[in-house]
């Protein structure tokens, strides 16, 4: 279900937005032209996921900035 976080000017002005929804970070970001909402949350290390690249090819794949994955 979608749960509005911010506006999408914000989105755009910046590359992202962030939120925090049922006590959880999340970011939102636009890739292959369409939003996506993830955890900011490294799955390796539980760290945020600050300054992580978006491989929009890849469906589209959040890369961690500390693992490379």
């Amino acid at each position: 279900h979608w749960i509005d976080v911010g506006a999408l000017a914000d989105l755009e002005a910046s590359g992202h937005l962030d939120a925090e929804v049922d006590d959880r970070p999340v970011t939102v970001v636009r890739a292959a032209g369409r939003l996506h909402a993830f955890e900011d949350r490294c799955s390796h290390d539980g760290e945020p996921l600050a300054g992580a690249e978006i491989d929009a090819d890849d469906g589209p794949a959040v890369i961690c900035p500390r693992h490379g994955a």
